[in-house]
């Protein structure tokens, strides 16, 4: 008869001790291999904010932070309000997330929640209502469809064959803009044109220089709808980074410009995963296989970054995990990122909140 692992280590170590010391060391090895899997590696969680009515709506402006070895992890909820974030520890304690949101002023509040990990076994998720007029609340909820992670950084692996990627005739996505569609003039009307539909109580004259916050001073519910509809016409997805940065029209139509463009650019239907470097606390690289070339060269990659290798990577078929027993482990190998190839990023994923991971689609010169 054929021996488990824990029957293996136990009659290994502890053959010659009493039966009953036996039986107390394998119970334990049982319980802790239980509770490692009943608790989840990631925090998921979704936020919806309220206005003075009290109705609520998902809250796609906001980031969630986490401290981990004194590193802050940042994400953004997606457009569904939704966020991921790796759990801190998996013993019983309580721990504390921060939930960052913009005020009528465009001014950056937060607000903390404690929770004990412990509560949020597989298949469940946090749930934050907030109203600025009143304190946050959360509950855990079931979650019957896994999160979705296509911009909230963290959620699980997509696996994907070798054969898919060595694949030479390749798939790709592109939007059904076509070229006249990216001219600035063009796109900056169409901008003007969802303002006005979205914010229909103006009477204001709104052009390129007219200020989204200041001029129009349009209220928390309105930028929701207005980013929702914006990413809407135009087949793109804004994090709430690049949202927080936009304060005129011209802001707006030059972010809008850049995503256009973006997605335009050929890629291959595959999704893969590469190691991408170590980023210390001060926001320096000790080890970085990528440049970035939507931002500064250095600059942390971020979804809908493209950025180009310096080296040769190997691409994964999914995050590096942890497993118990055995440490942190890589998934298989299905390709090579070769150097100053490039990579459309979707997706990336802070371990041990330094080493830096992504998850990518190739583009396709």
């Amino acid at each position: 008869m054929s021996l488990t692992l824990p029957e293996e280590f136990i009659a290994r170590n502890f053959g010659k001790m009493p039966t009953a010391v036996r039986v107390i060391t394998y119970l334990t090895l049982l319980f802790l291999f239980v509770y490692t899997s009943l608790l989840p590696e990631f925090i998921n969680g979704e936020i919806r904010i309220g206005d003075k009515a009290g109705e609520y709506m998902f809250y796609t402006l906001g980031r969630v932070s986490i401290t981990i070895e004194g590193k802050d992890i940042i994400t953004d909820t997606n457009d569904r309000g939704k966020w991921s974030l790796p759990l801190l520890t998996k013993m019983p304690k309580d721990q504390s997330i921060a939930f960052w949101y913009k005020d009528q002023n465009r001014k950056w509040k937060t607000f903390d929640i404690r929770f004990n990990g412990f509560n949020l076994i597989r298949g469940k998720h946090l749930v934050v209502y907030h109203n600025p007029d009143s304190s946050p609340k959360f509950y855990v909820k079931n979650e019957k469809t896994k999160a979705d992670s296509s911009r909230v950084g963290v959620k699980g692996a997509v696996s994907s064959t070798i054969s898919n990627f060595l694949n030479t005739s390749y798939a790709y996505d592109q939007v059904s803009n076509n070229l006249n569609n990216i001219k600035s003039n063009n796109i900056e009307k169409q901008v003007i044109s969802v303002i006005k539909k979205t914010i229909s109580n103006t009477s204001l004259q709104i052009h390129k220089n007219t200020h989204l916050f200041k001029d129009i001073k349009i209220t928390v519910r309105d930028e929701i709808n207005l980013k929702s509809n914006i990413e809407s016409k135009f087949k793109i997805e804004l994090s709430s980074r690049e949202w927080s940065d936009i304060e005129t029209v011209d802001d707006l139509v030059k972010l809008v410009d850049k995503h256009v463009r973006k997605s335009l650019t050929k890629v291959s239907r595959e999704i893969g995963y590469a190691y991408y470097g170590i980023q210390g606390n001060d926001g320096k690289w000790t080890e970085r296989y990528f440049e970035n070339e939507s931002r500064e060269k250095t600059a942390r990659p971020e979804p809908g970054d493209i950025v180009k290798a310096i080296g040769n990577v190997n691409i994964r078929d999914g995050y590096i995990e942890y497993k118990l027993l055995r440490g942190w482990v890589n998934r298989n190998i299905i390709g090579l990122i070769k150097l100053h190839d490039r990579i459309l990023v979707e997706e990336v994923k802070a371990v041990a909140g330094n080493f830096v991971w992504v998850k990518f689609r190739r583009i396709v010169d």
